[in-house]
């Protein structure tokens, strides 16, 4: 057998057989979770919407990796669906990418708390020993980090199999020693080293790990102790990807940011 049939036997072995979603109810239940529930007309939602809504989300030929769909309007939780297992609810799951906007939150939590941290203060600043010899890096603010323009080029390809396997020694100083192909500042690029420096800056600032802060300022008081976010080889928070939360704790933090920071009068 040839390694290209092989592999090909080991994708198809991956492939589910039979029904992939289970659907249930998606009226949402009363818990002792923060989350008040009403009923779509209570929020002033169109029950039509919400069907056709649970239509797309449990239809087999879309939205293969949809776990969840939850709406909340006006505060109040008014549909909760979850289409593979009525389980999901309280399971933790990966958010992905969806990460990045927690560590840029995590920025303006320590900016809040009058912790060290400014966004137009260079990084080098941070870490000046883990800089190579190129002086334009040093001009790499927080800034240039939060919107992906800080120029480095490293792909996303490379930082996952160069970072976040733990081949390499000093993450710091591997990432910041890639080349530029821009001047800071100048050209968006979608990447997830910037997140994760991010994460790495706040360390250095605060001396909390992006994960213990958020716990101390957002989590925490907002009743979210049910979760878990990866750490480096080098205890970093990682900061693009890896943070796992239940469905009802992520819209939990929607709510929180669509509020301006408020919860129940705090």
């Amino acid at each position: 057998m040839t390694r290209a049939l092989a592999a090909l036997l080991l994708l198809l072995a991956c492939v589910p057989v039979g029904q992939l979603k289970h659907p249930g109810t998606a009226v949402p239940e009363q818990l002792l979770d923060g989350w008040v529930v009403a009923t779509p007309a209570e929020a002033g939602i169109a029950a039509e919407s919400l069907d056709l809504a649970y239509a797309a989300v449990t239809d087999e030929n879309r939205y293969l990796n949809a776990i969840s769909l939850l709406v909340a309007r006006h505060g109040k939780l008014v549909f909760e669906t979850y289409v593979r297992s009525a389980e999901d609810r309280d399971g933790l799951h990966p958010i992905q990418s969806a990460t990045k906007c927690f560590t840029s939150l995590a920025v303006g939590v320590a900016m809040k708390h009058g912790l060290p941290v400014n966004v137009d203060t260079t990084i080098y600043g941070f870490f000046p020993d883990k800089f190579d010899t190129v002086a334009r890096k040093r001009g790499i603010t927080l800034r240039h980090l939060l919107t992906m323009r800080s120029g480095l080029d490293f792909s996303n390809e490379r930082f996952v199999l160069e970072v976040f396997t733990g081949r390499v020694k000093d993450e710091l100083a591997h990432i910041l020693g890639k080349p530029l192909y821009a001047d800071p500042g100048d050209k968006f690029y979608y990447r997830d080293c910037d997140p994760h420096l991010v994460s790495c800056v706040i360390q250095h600032a605060t001396g909390l790990t992006t994960e213990d802060l958020m716990r101390e300022y957002v989590f925490t008081p907002l009743g979210i102790t049910d979760l878990y976010w990866e750490k480096t080889r080098e205890g970093y928070t990682h900061g693009p990807t890896s943070l796992h939360l239940r469905p009802r704790d992520m819209a939990r933090i929607g709510q929180l940011v669509l509020q301006r920071g408020a919860w129940e009068g705090r």
